[in-house]
């Protein structure tokens, strides 16, 4: 069962994140990917475990916006996809 969805994005004030983060998502797209992750809202919050899913869209000539989605789902299900 999926849970809630949110966007990953990098910091789009920095020139050299944004390089790295499109580098990775450009990297799990080719191979097919997602990545397992812990989301923490807040300090001293329990760990959410979710999967990132790579996302890439040309929204002008010559322009690429990278981002993931996070998608909240439980332990079995991501040992399930795993397994």
């Amino acid at each position: 069962m999926m849970g809630e969805v949110r966007f990953v994005w990098p910091d789009m004030t920095s020139q050299k994140a944004q390089i790295q983060f499109s580098s990775l998502v450009e990297a799990m797209t080719i191979r097919e990917m997602v990545a397992v992750v812990r989301w923490v809202l807040k300090d001293q919050a329990d760990p959410v475990i979710g999967l990132c899913v790579p996302e890439s869209e040309y929204p002008d000539v010559g322009k690429r916006l990278d981002y993931m989605f996070w998608v909240k789902v439980g332990l079995t299900a991501i040992c399930r996809l795993t397994g």
